[in-house]
């Protein structure tokens, strides 16, 4: 008789007990997997970010301060996003926040990356140009200066009569509006800063001005000292030869409304410049706008028979400046040429007495 083995597995009980084990196998498997793996599940399920703003295009003029703030959004509130920008100009970085911020040192053409980044794999990017002109600031710094202080009155239209900027090249010239600086002692009221030109058939000093260029108000500043863009969107002017542009600002809406009562915003003091100066004390002023293509509108002050501007010009230097842009380096005056010295006469002795040379001076 053959000994039977203990060992061996009948059939049916193996078929039986592998039928009961693999859903307990088929249900354990995919809980491993998600428990030991929490980084690789999270990157499949990421949402990656998206970038909500940048610009589609910057001009800027060289030695100007420059801030944007690149906005993003992630639809995975625990996610920390980062940024990186390649291709900025020189002098020009980008911050942990997405601002982009310095000063460009030297004119350039670039075309600058940005790129955002969740930490779970997801990214965004956006492609712009960005030009650098070469520079030229119109006005005053914008640092602080001994014995400042502000208008009395809220709302002051200012144009600096002292500090211009001409064409004096034989072609038209195409200007780019790049910047705004300016020294502030208050925040929020609302600050609009211009561009007035003076054909080449007209003196400064007659005061008779055309607005070319109107830039956005602002009123996201800080007390102290601020660059911000002229205009979103950029602004150009294209000045004729002998033309010439004079700033100025405006401290309240462009069309005169708007001004906080209080002070004036902009910090100045009384010396050096001429300026057009008119102002009000009155939140909103009567007849108080400026507009591109119209003389600058001051304020109209009641006289017998009817109205009449209410302009002065006075002397105090406001702490602003405007950056204007061009293709090539800016031509300034021709020099001045410096007089021949009036001959002077050369005497010798002759026969004991002095005598003029052959110049033609008399004897003596």
């Amino acid at each position: 008789m053959k000994k039977r083995n203990s060992n061996k597995i009948s059939p049916l009980i193996w078929v039986v007990s592998t039928l009961l084990l693999l859903p307990i196998i088929a249900f354990a498997t995919p809980i491993l997997a998600n428990t030991s793996t929490v980084n690789d599940v999270n990157v499949i399920n990421n949402v990656p970010p998206t970038i909500t703003y940048a610009p589609t295009e910057v001009i800027s003029s060289e030695g100007q301060f420059v801030a944007i703030q690149i906005e993003a959004t992630d639809a995975d509130i625990t996610d920390t996003l980062s940024y990186l920008a390649t291709g900025l100009p020189a002098g020009v970085g980008i911050g942990s926040d997405g601002k982009i911020s310095g000063i460009a040192v030297a004119t350039q053409d670039a075309s600058v990356t940005v790129t955002v980044f969740d930490g779970n794999g997801g990214q965004d990017s956006a492609t712009f140009d960005w030009e650098v002109k070469n520079g030229t600031n119109v006005g005053n710094p914008s640092t602080a200066q001994d014995g400042e202080r502000v208008d009395g009155w809220p709302s002051n239209m200012v144009i600096n009569l002292s500090d211009e900027f001409t064409n004096y090249t034989s072609s038209p010239l195409t200007v780019y509006v790049t910047g705004f600086s300016f020294n502030a002692d208050n925040q929020n009221q609302p600050l609009t800063p211009f561009v007035v030109k003076v054909d080449a058939d007209k003196d400064p000093d007659d005061h008779e001005f055309t607005v070319v260029a109107v830039g956005t108000t602002r009123t996201n500043y800080s007390v102290g000292s601020n660059t911000v863009f002229f205009k979103d969107g950029g602004k150009t002017i294209t000045l004729q030869p002998d033309e010439t542009l004079l700033t100025g600002f405006i401290d309240a809406n462009a069309d005169g409304t708007g001004g906080v009562p209080g002070q004036g915003t902009i910090r100045l003091t009384d010396t050096d410049d001429d300026v057009w100066y008119s102002g009000e004390g009155d939140v909103d002023v009567n007849g108080f706008s400026v507009t591109e293509g119209q003389p600058p509108q001051p304020r109209l002050e009641n006289v017998q028979g009817g109205q009449e501007d209410d302009v002065s010009i006075l002397r105090r230097s406001y702490a602003f400046n405007i950056h204007l842009g061009t293709d090539a380096p800016y031509v300034g005056p021709p020099a001045t040429p410096t007089p021949s010295p009036t001959p002077v006469a050369a005497y010798q002795i002759k026969n004991g007495s002095f005598e003029a040379d052959s110049a033609g001076n008399d004897k003596t």
